[in-house]
């Protein structure tokens, strides 16, 4: 049976709790004092307000202090339970009113209270407390479940986060075989949404995962529909930081080639981390040449990092290359580098500098025409040390003539000497 959730409300009433539950009795509890800690005044005059910082952690206190006070003298284990199922049940309730009436709940809010749930978990884990046929302890997998399947992360709780966390922490191997033999009953059923299906198969992984079956993981992994893969670096951010953290470079570098088509979808956080633990991975396993390849596929997104690796190695036409097909702004461009390419091969950067001129020249205003002026003068001396005077000066004759009419730009390369009339 699928367990009640705000949306659908318990009406128990809430009487004497007991340490072995019913959780029934204890979800009537914790909306009980939900409401009572959460109430606001504006509610009356129908407002949609949300809470300071400093307001919603009064209130969490309040409600955590009342569930502290009616398990005071219950043995520990219970009292790790209790907390943990409030807390579980205020995310919920928190997503709910994010949901229905707006950006009630800060993130940052959110955060912390999964930060305390995850402290809680460990206070179980260290305590034993996780007997498997417990009610409560059941009821705890049974809720997070449906409420991981059933929700949403863009309402603020990262519930794919906490149910991992869960799993890894509190129960063993054959409690995991039983929930991963749930989830597959769930993806057998054809009338499972596409959007819970997807959720199911990340969980599903999560199993294969700690089971060390990486290639069973990819393989449902690929199940995902189109949507689910459009996020598929971000959910998997939670393994590439543990498999760096413990220093398994191996299984990340495989998760990290398996990711590369998916990086173009990955958020900003969620690129910048792939990229991160594929520089780990070049420089621990040797692959510095698979990476290289792996940035230019993903360029410009790229342009930065591979810029970076390009100089690192001092495969400065490759370089050069990269800014004059993927470059930006001049400005972008580090001195420093400039000076390297300079004194390594100062033709590299002849066609470099043509463009950035011509470009600065077609903003047609006076700061860019400044700026074209001092490049077409770095030009001048590189094409005079390379001995190739004539060539500058058949290029400057046909760019005077071509922009002869662009009076303030004619000042300016006057004012650099460029040309005498």
């Amino acid at each position: 049976m699928r367990p009640s959730s705000p949306a659908t409300p318990l009406r128990r009433k809430a009487g004497r709790l007991k340490p072995s539950g019913p959780i029934e009795d204890w979800q009537a509890f914790f909306q009980q004092e939900f409401d009572r800690a959460f109430r606001r005044g504006n509610q009356a005059l129908g407002l949609k307000l949300g809470f300071t910082s400093a307001e919603a952690w009064a209130r969490y206190d309040r409600f955590m202090e009342v569930l502290q006070a009616r398990s005071a003298h219950w043995p520990p284990a219970s009292v790790a339970w209790l907390g943990l199922h409030g807390r579980l049940y205020l995310l919920s309730r928190m997503e709910e009113g994010n949901r229905l009436e707006g950006r009630t709940y800060t993130t940052d809010f959110i955060q912390g209270i999964t930060e305390e749930l995850a402290d809680s978990l460990a206070e179980i884990r260290a305590g034993g407390w996780a007997e498997q046929g417990d009610p409560v302890v059941d009821a705890a997998a049974e809720t997070l479940r449906w409420q991981y399947l059933a929700s949403s992360s863009a309402w603020g709780v990262d519930w794919l986060y906490i149910y991992r966390l869960l799993w890894m922490r509190l129960f063993d191997s054959a409690q995991a075989e039983t929930e991963a033999d749930r989830l597959e009953h769930i993806l057998e059923k054809p009338s499972t949404p596409v959007a819970v299906r997807d959720r199911a198969i990340l969980a599903r992984a999560h199993f294969a995962i700690a089971a060390d079956d990486d290639e069973g993981a990819r393989v449902r992994l690929n199940r995902l529909s189109e949507k689910g893969r459009f996020t598929i670096v971000r959910d998997l951010r939670f393994y590439l930081e543990g498999f760096s953290r413990f220093h398994l470079w191996e299984r990340l570098l495989a998760w990290l080639r398996w990711l590369v088509p998916y990086a173009g979808t990955a958020d900003t956080a969620s690129y910048e981390a792939l990229c991160l633990y594929w520089n780990q991975a070049a420089h621990t396993c040797n692959v510095q040449e698979e990476f290289l390849e792996v940035l230019r596929r993903w360029l410009p997104r790229s342009r930065r990092l591979y810029s970076h690796y390009l100089v690192e190695r001092k495969l400065y036409r490759d370089w050069t290359q990269l800014w004059v097909h993927h470059g930006t702004a001049f400005g972008e461009i580090d001195g420093n580098v400039l000076r390297a390419v300079e004194a390594h091969e100062p033709a590299l950067l002849l066609p470099l500098f043509h463009q950035q001129a011509i470009r600065c020249i077609e903003r047609k205003n006076r700061a860019a025409y400044r700026e074209a002026a001092e490049l077409l003068k770095r030009l001048s001396r590189i094409y005079h040390r390379l001995n190739r005077g004539d060539e500058w000066d058949l290029y400057l004759g046909e760019l005077t003539r071509r922009y002869g009419r662009l009076r303030a730009l004619m000042e300016e390369l006057r004012k650099g000497t460029l040309i005498s009339r």
